[in-house]
């Protein structure tokens, strides 16, 4: 087994939404500008 894999494995430290801000907002913008495009798409399905 390496020993040196195992280590460098440890110190990844992992970006989240709750140790990223930035990341966080981006993917609550995401999220509205997705529930607005499929809220839309669902508008043009009901009028076909």
């Amino acid at each position: 087994m390496n020993t040196d894999n195992t280590n460098n494995k440890k110190n990844i430290k992992v970006i989240t939404s709750e140790n990223n801000k930035e990341l966080e907002k981006r993917l609550k913008e995401l999220s509205q500008e997705l529930i607005v495009e499929n809220y839309e798409l669902y508008k043009e399905l009901e009028n076909c």
